[in-house]
């Protein structure tokens, strides 16, 4: 074989293999295409005789091939100059097609431009993912702080994004080390240290991270750190993508700085919305007497008597709840050995992120004794009251019931009710009402006297009032209160003596010799 048979070989066996892995066409110099070869034509989806004869321009946007860019494309080409580069084709049924081609002139023997053979590469697949990836990095760039370092930890650049977190500009952190954003104490300590380590073997690190800004300011971001590594496969730089949870993680704080001190002063519960017991604290434990073992998993009814629970009135309670609805009070509830405790307490549903009930924490302080010092209170004033009303039996038939110190509505009552009692005891004839003792008399206070002496008459007795003032007479009249048929006497004794001449009994006087 000659030499000059070799080369022709050569470029032969060339040709073959361009031809077995790329997309090749050919172009008169006009642009109209001579032939081209399958890799091509399954590139853009046509057969040969679907485009043999066509214009470049059908594989071409209308508005590309009769732009000037695209008229001094071919003049480029006609020059002999080649043309290099990315270009999006419309294949067949205007499908959307990227190529990586060479526009390559090829003269014949004598030098005259003859045709155009154009070898191309379909980067579709990788046009349309890096297109993605864009849109993607795009996307974090515009909503999330980015941020990139070398491997040693000094900042390359970063977005606005990041900066406003931190509070600087891109001059003030450029070139700067990593831990300017970090508490010195932490930028020098061995966890430092291995976070770094950790970067440069190619592992990611996320989570929470408190970092510094300008002029010492406190910052709190959710981020994670990316080693990226070159087409090689070596580490070139670590991109940080940031979020700011500063408000979220202060408010956080001062959330849970209220709920320990709830915790801390209050006996607090949580139930499931089933009313089973799911923890309790300390605080509310001591006040039932029970440990956590003993009721965690049961049902609240377990602190309520039997009676309470088959109500109608604890399936409503329950009910409530599950709707939402908090439910406040003082209870009654049932402590270890049946103990009677009570509780002054709130029943507060706890919301999911989507609004739904999910479980209920009950706040609860314990107001058994003050709840036994108001009783004792209560019985030392019904006692006082009851001292303040005696009735006196001045014969077999006739009461005395002398009022002391001010009648008010609650007073009367209790007046009346006793009165009406001795009444049946006694099998009274006769009540005597002896009003010397009361202060002042308003309308309130003879309406009020009027109410006992009618309710005394319905039980067969008869109601004598004593002891009306001149001051408290003038007072009636001068307030337009009719007495009615209300027996009346000026002093006792003559309300004595009325009661037993009414009875047929006749006093006599005697008289010491």
């Amino acid at each position: 074989m000659t030499k000059d048979e070799a080369e022709v070989s050569n470029f032969e066996a060339i040709v073959s293999a361009i031809n077995k892995s790329q997309g090749i066409i050919e172009f008169n110099m006009d642009g109209t295409i001579i032939t081209s070869n399958d890799n091509f034509l399954d590139i853009i989806g046509y057969s040969l005789a679907e485009v043999q004869g066509k214009h470049h321009r059908m594989f071409c946007e209308e508005s590309y091939s009769k732009s000037l860019e695209y008229k001094a494309f071919w003049e480029k080409l006609n020059r002999g100059e080649f043309d290099s580069g990315e270009y999006k084709r419309i294949g067949k049924n205007g499908r959307e097609v990227y190529i990586q081609a060479t526009y390559n002139p090829i003269y014949d023997l004598n030098g005259k431009l003859t045709k155009v053979i154009k070898i191309a590469t379909d980067i579709t697949k990788q046009k349309l993912m890096n297109a993605e990836f864009e849109g993607k990095i795009d996307a974090i760039d515009k909503s999330l702080g980015t941020i990139e370092f070398n491997m040693d930890g000094t900042i390359i650049t970063s977005n606005d994004n990041f900066l406003n977190i931190l509070g600087y500009s891109l001059e003030e952190v450029q070139g700067k080390h990593h831990r300017i954003f970090c508490e010195e104490s932490y930028s020098k300590s061995p966890e430092y240290k291995a976070f770094w380590e950790k970067l440069n073997r190619g592992e990611f690190d996320s989570g929470e991270y408190k970092r510094i800004g300008k002029n010492g300011r406190e910052v709190y971001i959710q981020a994670t750190y990316n080693p990226i590594y070159d087409l090689n496969g070596k580490l070139t730089k670590v991109i940080k993508i940031a979020t700011d949870i500063t408000k979220q993680k202060l408010m956080n704080a001062e959330f849970e700085g209220k709920i320990d001190a709830i915790d801390k002063s209050q006996g607090t519960i949580e139930f499931n919305m089933d009313g089973t017991v799911i923890t309790a604290n300390d605080n509310f434990l001591n006040i039932l007497g029970y440990s956590l073992a003993e009721v965690q998993g049961k049902h609240h009814k377990v602190f309520c008597e039997e009676s309470f629970v088959n109500s109608q009135e604890y399936k409503e309670f329950w009910e409530k709840l599950n709707r939402g609805e908090y439910n406040s009070g003082e209870y009654k509830r049932i402590g270890k050995s049946g103990r009677e405790t009570y509780i002054q307490a709130t029943y507060n549903p706890i919301f999911d992120l989507n609004g739904k009930p999910i479980k209920i924490l009950k706040i609860a302080a314990d107001v058994t004794e003050q709840k036994r010092r108001e009783r004792e209170s209560a019985k030392q004033a019904a006692l006082i009251m009851e001292m303040s009303t005696p009735i006196m039996r001045l014969w077999d038939n006739l009461l005395l019931l002398p009022i002391v110190g001010l009648v008010d509505s609650k007073r009367v009552q209790l007046i009346m009710e006793t009165a009406l009692q001795k009444i049946v005891d006694y099998q009274a004839k006769v009540l005597i009402l002896d009003i010397q003792g009361v202060p002042a008399v308003d309308s309130a206070v003879a309406n009020h006297l009027i109410k006992v002496t009618k309710a005394t008459k319905l039980m067969g007795c008869t109601c004598i009032v004593t002891g009306i003032s001149p001051e408290i007479a003038q007072a009636l009249v001068n307030l337009g209160i009719d007495l009615g048929n209300i027996l009346t006497q000026s002093t006792l004794k003559d309300g004595v003596e009325t009661s037993l001449k009414n009875m047929g009994v006749q006093l006599k006087e005697m008289k010491n010799n």
